[in-house]
């Protein structure tokens, strides 16, 4: 409830905690990962690094979205420039796998 009235003021945490929720299925709503990287997203729109990440993250497991490593590098590399730790952790894991980009 207080996620919805978050998103409702505009505010890109409240999405983000919608994300998660729909994500891991918590409380009485179902696991919805299209839903969760829906919400992601539109944080993400607004310049959220954790939201950036984690529409990173869904592409790179390709739940909620195809798998496009290419994606997930661009949107890690956003993410990393905001200063977000696991992205530069993932940045550095997509070089090292080749994961979207050559293998270096």
């Amino acid at each position: 409830e207080s996620f919805e009235r978050a998103r409702e003021l505009g505010d890109s945490g409240g999405l983000v905690g919608l994300g998660y929720v729909h994500y891991y299925g918590l409380g009485d709503v179902p696991q919805n990962y299209t839903k969760a990287l829906e919400y992601y997203q539109e944080a993400a729109d607004k310049n959220d690094a954790q939201a950036i990440y984690n529409v990173g993250e869904m592409y790179r497991s390709g739940l909620g979205a195809e798998l496009n490593y290419s994606t997930s590098l661009l949107h890690f590399r956003i993410a990393a420039a905001h200063g977000h730790f696991k992205a530069i952790q993932m940045l550095g894991l997509s070089y090292w796998y080749g994961w979207g980009t050559n293998h270096s």
